[in-house]
């Protein structure tokens, strides 16, 4: 992505397959930024304290778990808000879903381990979680279509 926007505010260009490719994983991106800090600061954490993992939880309370989490989403909405790069195919961002819930499960086949207790099928509430993440993942993705379409729009009517 720094190489496409080097390049492209050079004026030399980009070839367009690098460029398709970067819009390709920057609609993967941008909603998943929200997606993990949403899952991190409203499923993970609080099930930590629920749980009475506290080691678990300050781990994932000091700076560097934060910053990932925290500094992953608002990079992408400062980027979105800057750049304000399109977010049109809808099926790049459902397959990458899909294919991580895959993953998982083969993960977990090679080392016995689901990072996250809502993709464990043992979990009773597991095909619901994995459905309302995939419906969370849309509405963010709409909402994002909508608030670069917004940020761009605002920012060509108040030049």
């Amino acid at each position: 992505a720094g190489a496409v926007g080097i390049l492209e505010f050079r004026g030399h260009g980009a070839p367009n397959c690098l460029k398709g490719i970067t819009l390709k994983l920057w609609e993967i991106t941008f909603p998943m930024a929200f997606l993990v800090n949403l899952v991190v600061t409203f499923v993970l954490i609080p099930g930590m304290k629920k749980q009475g993992h506290f080691e678990k939880l300050y781990f994932v309370l000091t700076w560097r778990p934060q910053l990932l989490h925290n500094g992953f989403v608002l990079v992408a909405a400062i980027e979105a808000a800057i750049a304000h790069p399109p977010l049109v195919f809808l099926p790049v961002l459902l397959l990458f879903g899909t294919v991580y819930v895959v993953f998982a499960g083969i993960l977990f086949t090679r080392i016995g381990v689901f990072h996250y207790f809502f993709m464990d099928p043992r979990f009773k509430h597991a095909p619901l979680a994995i459905a309302g993440l995939m419906l969370l993942l849309l509405i963010l993705h709409y909402v994002g279509v909508l608030a670069i379409a917004a940020a761009a729009h605002s920012m060509v009517a108040g030049a």
